[in-house]
């Protein structure tokens, strides 16, 4: 793209790129300003030094590898992407870790949290890296049984009833609390804020760096406007004020 013709081979440089990204939650070519970052890309220098990667498997970064190989015909079609190692154990059934029951009182104890809590919960999971949270991913995996990438209601109810021996009816309420953007599937997004909670009970930097991103004025409480700023006038159908008097236990109007 940068000399000035393209094709679909771009596309798996750009695929690279993304990878990288959701494993390391870092780019992959970095510089100070714009044109140094160019410089890079056009050298295409990056590393896998951090120690983020310390835990990414050697097949991760080698297709990594292929998909940013600099010469666009040495670059795999993607088709041949595809076929990667990588991509083929992942998809394989005998790879999948067996459900943890442990997961599933997670999601039941989120269902029957308060909502406040519930949405910082969600934006520590949108915070947290890939070995942070690479346990829980493979537990999404083993719920989402069809690999389509979501939780659907049959999905969990049959989990939640087979393995703690929950109603129907209960599981169905306890999705219903899942599903945030109420599209009748689970995100994993949503499957990771709702897993959360026993790992993060130990982890005051987390909890603290929840606090702060809704803390938008950085004045040491969370006020009014830091919420509707972030959350907009209501969440999961519950009013912002209403989530403000849940956790306002002074009632000076801020937390």
């Amino acid at each position: 793209v940068l000399k000035g013709t393209h094709d679909q081979k771009c596309d798996i440089w750009s695929l690279g790129v993304i990878t990288f990204m959701l494993l390391s939650g870092m780019p992959p070519f970095a510089g100070r300003d714009e044109q140094a970052i160019l410089r890079s890309v056009r050298a295409g220098k990056y590393s896998f030094s951090a120690p983020v990667w310390y835990d990414v498997s050697f097949e991760a970064k080698q297709f990594i590898v292929r998909l940013l190989t600099k010469d666009p015909s040495r670059r795999p079609s993607c088709m041949e992407a595809l076929q990667d190692p990588w991509l083929q154990k992942t998809q394989s059934g005998d790879q999948m870790p067996p459900l943890d029951t442990s997961v599933l009182e997670n999601l039941h104890h989120f269902a029957a949290a308060g909502v406040m809590k519930r949405a910082a919960l969600g934006l520590i999971a949108m915070t947290m890296s890939t070995p942070q949270v690479r346990q829980l991913e493979e537990q999404f995996r083993a719920l989402d049984k069809d690999g389509n990438g979501v939780i659907t209601l049959e999905e969990l109810t049959n989990a939640l009833t087979e393995k703690l021996n929950m109603s129907r009816e209960e599981a169905r309420t306890v999705f219903s609390k899942l599903d945030v953007t109420g599209d009748h599937e689970i995100h994993y997004s949503e499957f990771l804020a709702a897993s959360l909670e026993l790992h993060i009970a130990d982890n005051e930097s987390l909890i603290l760096d929840a606090f702060r991103k809704m803390d938008r004025d950085g004045s040491g409480s969370i006020s009014l406007e830091n919420l509707r700023t972030i959350l907009g006038e209501d969440y999961m159908g519950t009013r912002i004020e209403e989530l403000l008097r849940e956790c306002d236990i002074n009632g000076d109007g801020q937390i």
